[in-house]
């Protein structure tokens, strides 16, 4: 009885590891995105400063922001949507462990409980 009742907590117990791994793998890729942005931000905010120390009026200077605003905001949406496509693989890749964990612990109680009926 002991030994099946440890096999079943196992079991219980496989899909909270499933949802841990997800949960650190989100974390990895979210984190690897907000460093690739970051880098790239701050590239672009170097490669600007430079690009507006170099304007020779303000028409040109204020067009070069206008471009500089323009391809931020480009890669802003980028990575929201980036961000939100991983979020949403996740949360489907959690949806499923959380089925097959309800579905795990259902047949987990029955089963003990037919064992103390025993």
């Amino acid at each position: 009885m002991y030994k099946s009742m440890m096999e079943d907590l196992k079991k219980t117990y496989q899909p909270l590891v499933e949802l841990n791994e997800i949960n650190k793998q989100v974390w990895e890729s979210l984190f690897k995105q907000s460093s690739e942005y970051s880098r790239e931000l701050l590239s672009n905010s170097l490669s600007q400063v430079k690009t507006l120390a170099a304007s020779k009026d303000m028409f040109s200077l204020l067009d070069n922001q206008a471009v500089f605003v323009k391809n931020l905001d480009a890669s802003l949406v980028s990575l929201a949507q980036k961000q939100t496509s991983t979020l949403l693989e996740a949360r489907e890749a959690s949806t499923k462990v959380m089925d097959e964990l309800a579905d795990t612990y259902s047949s987990a109680l029955k089963n003990w409980g037919n064992q103390f009926k025993s």
